[in-house]
């Protein structure tokens, strides 16, 4: 959720750190919720394009919003860890409202912000994973994941609605997935 920054920061060779402990719970649901919003998208595969602007708005804001309040309320988070964070919640709370606020314009305009938006979750979850030892390789992998989704979406801006469904829907899954991972991997560390 992404949730950019929805995994906790980790410092010292992998271990939690102690000041920003982020419920692990909070960071299985916003996984919850990116799985969830990818197969309804898919099990409703025809919807409008109103719908899925809506539908994708609400869920990018939602998910922009908890990374931005995580980023800026967790204490003893490093300075590059933070900013990562506030960036990356931040993109995803605008592409949520840009997204609301015209959820109806196009297929094209979707595409490019979700491409865009992906695109830059995806490098700034590879640099996570580079600098933070705990979590890395999910961070790598949903780095990839993100950068693969927004290349999709930005090399081919003219796809109709129902590509962008499943391109969408699929990454959101894969996301999900890999929300999921690095929350049951903070855990761990946690124990």
């Amino acid at each position: 959720m992404a949730a950019g920054s929805l995994d906790a920061s980790l410092e010292d060779g992998g271990r939690a750190a102690d000041a920003p402990e982020i419920p692990t719970w909070v960071m299985f649901v916003a996984g919850g919720l990116s799985v969830a919003v990818g197969a309804a998208a898919l099990i409703w595969p025809k919807p409008t394009l109103l719908v899925v602007g809506v539908l994708f708005g609400v869920y990018l804001a939602l998910w922009g919003a908890v990374a931005l309040l995580i980023a800026v309320a967790g204490e003893g988070v490093p300075t590059g860890a933070r900013i990562l964070g506030v960036l990356v919640g931040l993109l995803g709370l605008l592409t949520g409202l840009v997204l609301m606020v015209r959820p109806g314009q196009s297929v094209l305009t979707i595409v490019w912000v979700l491409g865009f938006w992906w695109c830059v979750l995806g490098v700034m979850k590879l640099i996570r994973g580079i600098v933070v030892p705990g979590g890395r390789l999910w961070n790598l992998l949903w780095g990839v994941v993100g950068i693969a989704a927004g290349a999709i979406l930005l090399a081919w801006p003219g796809i109709g609605l129902g590509t962008l469904v499943i391109v969408v829907s699929v990454s959101l899954i894969l996301q999900g997935f890999l929300e999921i991972g690095l929350a049951a991997a903070v855990a761990g560390e946690r124990k």
